[in-house]
């Protein structure tokens, strides 16, 4: 039985996304977690209870704080737009025995969409002349284009051609994926909607808790990675 408590667990950024982790884990633990923003940045002396962080933060600005954590020996899982990780941290997590996750899209279901897209790649080898495309919509305040989740989808069915790759700016939609492909005679679309930014609070706790029962070796891991095993 886990012995976390919500005193344990640190939430750095309480924008929309991070806004949802707080409301999740306070509903599981009935008492807020602590909160980080810059107001009340991470510090040595305010870090002496914190096991894990859950970061949804801009890369530069998590960037700061890495050495910090390592030192203070929490687990971090990263939400952090912009870049992921420098690579050479694993080697100071794997001495230190602490395992941090990152990721770009914490969404669970879209790790289901990642084992469809191996067989979208198989399915090519049926029709030479398949015309794959990927189209996406985000929010209006997302200003980059297309998305990190488009791209990845672009190289995980090996479509080279980004001209294939569009998105638009609606409202407040927190995000809509599809992948088309066309044979000529049939038309078949994979699509993926977030409803509620809820999801990606409800990944990034999941990974918390997957470090937490010891089910994630020490070093740096890519949320995808830690799905694997599942498939």
């Amino acid at each position: 039985m886990s012995s976390l408590k919500s005193e344990n667990i640190g939430v750095f950024g309480k924008g929309k996304t991070g806004g949802k982790v707080i409301e999740l884990l306070k509903n599981k633990y009935s008492k807020s977690p602590i909160v980080f923003d810059s107001k009340n940045p991470p510090q040595s002396n305010n870090l002496k209870n914190i096991k894990f962080i859950i970061a949804f933060v801009p890369s530069d600005v998590l960037f700061k704080y890495l050495d910090l954590f390592i030192e203070n020996n929490i687990s971090l899982i990263s939400g952090a737009t912009g870049m992921p990780i420098p690579q050479d941290k694993s080697d100071i997590l794997n001495e230190k025995n602490l395992s941090w996750i990152s990721g770009s899209n914490f969404s669970l279901g879209m790790r289901v969409i990642y084992e469809l897209m191996k067989t979208v790649q198989k399915a090519k080898q049926l029709w030479p002349e398949l015309d794959l495309s990927i189209h996406e919509v985000h929010h209006t305040k997302k200003l980059d284009g297309p998305s990190g989740t488009a791209l990845s989808w672009a190289e995980w069915v090996g479509l080279s051609d980004l001209n294939k790759v569009s998105f638009d700016r609606v409202g407040d939609v927190v995000g809509d994926h599809q992948l088309r492909f066309d044979t000529g005679n049939e038309l078949i679309t994979i699509r993926h909607q977030a409803l509620d930014r809820k999801l990606f609070a409800q990944g990034a706790i999941w990974a918390l808790e997957q470090i937490e029962k010891n089910k994630v070796s020490p070093g740096l891991h890519l949320f995808e990675d830690i799905t694997k095993n599942i498939f």
